[in-house]
């Protein structure tokens, strides 16, 4: 039941009578002073006190003394403000539009909610409107403390006609305030005597200035630190590009020296300079398999004249390679001096350079190792080395193929214009891509299908390259799908 117009009169005289008296405070003076929303933004409010936000015909950031608390249900979950509508997660709990943009950036899509730790998805959320038509019925007392009881639906007509607020709304200031002089007067003179006492306001304007000149020196030494944290950054990026290469490289000197200290105590053994097959193929790319890493190649009833069996010929210059038992390689590159898994030598065109594919399975280096496959192109010395000169400029690919029969999408990686020198040994490793795709994705059932993958490389002519220059920069975007 309401108090009467009387009861709530004499309770207001009764207030005024206890302030005047000895000029102490009401109740309703302690908890706030004149209140347009920025005195009492970050204090903490005393029980019944609830800040008012983005209500229609009062000031921002009222803090209103409630008779009728508001329940919980209508309040921001965080700042414990109430406003025209909340923002609701799904556990149920509401947010004002500032705690949930600070909860929930445009740029993200799901946050945690801040009361029960749950996660939340931004499609999960909505806006509830009814919290002010929830909130109208509520009683409260005026936030200037003339006692007059409202209810919240009345509250902007009677902020209109509150003595106490058009009152202090006549109260002239100080015109240094916003250097943090507090003087104010409803008087004129009073003002202009104060205004022109210039010994006061000058040491003011002195600590502002010192002030000022903290907060730039503070600016100053955070941007310092910020610049010398991005120098660190970019150097220690580029450090750990340099120990992987470091580190791959060692590997490689390593299985050298051992190759050729197992090979000093090998008893030497004559081989009679008999001709051997070569093989070639006129129609579409060569095609070999092998199994669990080992470099046989298998017979493909295809004769010719000259050099090593292991030695292919790929007219078109495109070699497509399937290794099979793919674990039985890993393990046993795992366990091997050797770290690497090699395919078989081809030469990429009639004349052409003789190369090889080189797949680290189980990474490189502390960075990849067993994180990313790393690929390599291995340049062996050919027998057509001479008639065609170096360094090589031919465009080189090489692809992942993704076996997977729906939308298939390679993986692929190009080289447009190589500068590969002669080899000085019997080969030559020019170009390594240290994180080729991710192990994990290598082994998913788009690239590992019965337990093989299949790998193409292709040496380009160069003057193909040269006409396919501009059509090349079209479509480099192809090259690099999005795995995820």
């Amino acid at each position: 039941m309401e108090p009467s117009g009387s009861q709530e009169a004499a309770k207001g005289s009764a207030s005024e009578q206890r302030s005047s008296n000895g000029n102490v405070p009401s109740e309703d003076d302690n908890s706030m002073e004149l209140i347009t929303g920025k005195a009492t933004d970050n204090l903490p409010l005393a029980a019944g006190l609830v800040k008012l936000m983005g209500l229609a015909g009062i000031p921002e950031c009222t803090v209103l003394p409630f008779i009728d608390h508001p329940p919980p249900n209508i309040l921001c979950a965080q700042c414990k403000g109430l406003g025209p509508s909340l923002w609701r997660f799904q556990c149920g709990h509401g947010f004002c539009g500032a705690c949930f943009t600070q909860l929930m950036p445009p740029e993200i899509t799901k946050t945690i909610c801040p009361v029960d730790q749950q996660s939340v998805s931004r499609m999960a959320v909505f806006q509830d409107s009814s919290v002010q038509e929830s909130a109208f019925p509520l009683r409260a007392r005026c936030p200037h403390s003339c006692g007059e009881t409202i209810r919240l639906c009345t509250l902007p007509v009677h902020l209109q006609f509150c003595d106490k607020l058009q009152k202090k709304l006549a109260m002239k200031r100080c015109f240094l305030r916003g250097l943090g002089c507090q003087f104010e007067s409803d008087v004129e003179d009073e003002l202009k005597t104060h205004e022109s006492d210039l010994s006061l306001h000058r040491t003011i304007i002195s600590m502002k200035i010192q002030e000022l000149n903290h907060l730039d020196e503070l600016r100053n030494q955070v941007n310092e630190a910020l610049a010398a944290l991005v120098d660190a950054t970019r150097n220690q990026t580029e450090l750990k590009s340099r120990i992987a290469l470091l580190e791959g490289r060692l590997e490689e000197v390593h299985l050298e020296q051992t190759e050729a200290s197992q090979a000093h105590f090998l008893p030497s053994v004559s081989q009679a300079s008999v001709p051997q097959p070569r093989l070639s193929f006129q129609l579409g790319p060569m095609t070999i398999t092998t199994y669990g890493g080992d470099t046989h190649i298998p017979s493909l009833g295809v004769t010719s004249t000259t050099r090593s069996a292991q030695e292919l010929v790929c007219p078109n210059g495109i070699f497509q390679w399937k290794l099979s038992e793919f674990f039985k390689a890993k393990f046993k590159e795992r366990h091997a001096h050797k770290k690497y898994t090699q395919s078989p030598s081809f030469y990429a065109g009639s004349p052409g350079y003789l190369f090889k594919l080189r797949l680290h399975l189980n990474g490189i280096g502390s960075s990849g190792r067993g994180k990313f496959l790393g690929v390599g192109i291995v340049l062996l010395k050919g027998q057509f080395d001479e008639q065609l000169g170096y360094p090589i400029h031919n465009p080189i690919t090489v692809t992942l193929v993704d076996q997977s029969e729906k939308c298939p999408e390679d993986i692929v990686y190009r080289l447009a214009d190589p500068c590969f020198p002669r080899p000085q040994g019997d080969y030559l490793v020019p170009y390594v891509w240290h994180e080729f795709v991710k192990l994990t994705d290598l082994e998913s059932p788009r690239f590992l299908i019965d337990d093989s993958v299949v790998f193409r490389i292709q040496v380009s002519s160069a003057e193909s390259a040269r006409t396919g220059q501009a059509s090349a920069s079209g479509s480099q975007s192809l090259l690099y799908p999005n795995l995820d």
